[in-house]
Formats: C-alpha cells, structure tokens, sequence
C-alpha cells in the first residue's frame, strides 16, 4: 500500500491540467536554472545589436530580436531566472508575515483580532496591482522594491486565509480536548 504522499502524488499526475500545470513549471525552472547553456546568444542578454533590431523570428533567431538587436528566445531564458527569484521571495515573505498575524488573529479574537482583519481589509480593497504599482514608484525601480511592493500587497490573503481556518479548527473536539487536559495556548 502507497504511503500518503506517494498517494497524493499519484493523484496529482492522473490529473491531466494539474499534471501540465506542473510539467510547465518544471521546464520554466529548468530553463532558468541552465539559461547560460540553454539560451543560443547568452551574451544578448547585455549586448545590443542594432544591426539586427526588430527582425522577425527565422533559423537563427526562434522567436526574432527586440529594439536593441538581442535575441529575444535568450532575454526571455534570462528573464525567468529573475520573475522566479520575485516571485518565490515576495510570496515566502508574504507567508511569513501574513500567517503569525492570521494565526494570532484567529486564535485570540478580541479587539485585536477584529483591528488585524480591519489592516488586512484596507490593503484588500485596493487593487493589489494599482498598490504594488504606487509602493514601487514611490521607493524607486529596483528589484528590491518590486519584492517588497508585492510582499505588502499579498500577506492579507494569507492573513485572512490562515484566520478563517484558526476559526474553524479552534472549535474543534481535538483543541477543546488538549485545553481540558491543560495544554496551554
């Protein structure tokens, strides 16, 4: 008999949307990861070549070159390597604030609960992208404040996920349990 994970797993690829879904994120790992292999003119990703700009895609060039001339196949090789790097940090660092204050807010209730889910529905009635948008142009163009943008943007959905589920299972005969026999909070 399969294992639980072993299971899931197993479930996981009978899907065949989830199991593209997950093909696709395998390669564009792949090819971020071996970019300076992979990408036939690596040094386009710096170098212009103005000569060559615009041309429409053929045999050298797969999917033709941009403005300055560069290859566009190998930009967007290159490129993956950094919306990875956003996306994995701004979304772990979303997690890391969104869950304690989710956690916190869920299991204590109160007047502090109610003012965390109030903080968390201001930044949810404005359009996170028109947000992000405004804290990147205030802080200046830098991948740093992209990440941090998009990390302010995103821990209320978190927050308000990790509260909800709080709320379900602390009323649960498990948790009243553990505190009938004395376990502390």
């Amino acid at each position: 008999m399969k294992q639980g994970w072993l299971r899931e797993l197993d479930r996981l690829f009978r899907d065949r949307a989830a199991a593209l879904g997950v093909a696709l994120l395998v390669l564009l790992v792949v090819v971020a990861v071996f970019a300076p292999l992979l990408a036939p003119f690596p040094g386009d990703v710096s170098e212009f070549h103005t000569a060559n700009r615009l041309r429409e895609p053929d045999a050298v060039n797969w999917l033709g070159t941009d403005r300055m001339g560069s290859d566009l196949l190998s930009r967007i090789m290159f490129g993956a390597r950094i919306t990875i790097t956003i996306a994995v940090v701004a979304v772990g660092s979303a997690v890391l604030v969104g869950v304690p204050i989710g956690l916190v807010a869920g299991y204590y209730g109160g007047w502090p609960s109610n003012l965390l889910m109030r903080v968390s529905d201001i930044f949810l009635a404005v359009p996170q992208i028109v947000l992000a948008i405004a804290i990147a142009q205030t802080l200046g163009p830098s991948i740093e404040n992209v990440i941090l943008a998009l990390s302010i943007t995103y821990w209320p959905f978190w927050a308000r996920l990790v509260f909800a589920e709080t709320r379900s299972l602390k009323n649960e005969i498990f948790i009243e349990s553990a505190i009938a026999l004395g376990a502390s909070p």
